[in-house]
């Protein structure tokens, strides 16, 4: 199990928060060889296994095998 990040890619190929804050430049905890897929657009990160708490890309479409495993989207802000 893991969670949906509410960070996805945009046409320029970089990753960007929900309210469009670019990932460069900020803490990242991408697995080892991720993102590794242009076509996976949204980011999760990993719960118990090989990888805990590190990130991974996957497609955005969400199907009823992922929302059983990732029912939880959150987003990462720094504290003003």
């Amino acid at each position: 199990m893991g969670a949906w990040l509410g960070l996805y890619q945009k046409a320029d190929t970089k990753f960007y928060w929900i309210d469009v804050t670019p990932l460069e430049g900020q803490y990242s905890a991408w697995a080892s060889g991720e993102p590794n897929n242009h076509h996976e657009k949204c980011a999760r990160v990993y719960g118990k296994g090989s990888r805990p708490e590190k990130w991974n890309d996957i497609s955005c479409n969400i199907d009823a095998k992922y929302l059983a495993c990732d029912p939880v989207v959150l987003c990462q802000k720094a504290n003003n």
